[in-house]
């Protein structure tokens, strides 16, 4: 999921210490309250603007790829007299 824009986050502090409620400006600008608070707390330390991306995400080596279904073994056929209960 990607991070918010600084502008909207700018927006939501500033709506909030014009005097309106978190509650208000979480459905205004259709966030979650707990976004509303991080907003406002990363504010008052002066590091409002997203954190940065730590890396991307690897594709899978088909040649390293090992798949589950290998080490499971086949279900038991109709025919056959073993107990499932």
């Amino acid at each position: 999921m990607k991070a918010y824009a600084l502008d909207l986050r700018e927006r939501v502090v500033k709506f909030i210490q014009d005097g309106g409620s978190k509650a208000e400006a979480a459905r205004r600008f259709d966030l979650a309250r707990s976004s509303v608070y991080r907003y406002l707390g990363a504010a008052k330390k002066g590091a409002l603007a997203p954190k940065t991306s730590w890396g991307t995400w690897r594709k899978l080596d088909p040649k390293n790829f090992r798949r589950t279904s290998d080490n499971i073994p086949p279900p038991p056929s109709k025919n056959s007299k073993r107990c499932l209960a």
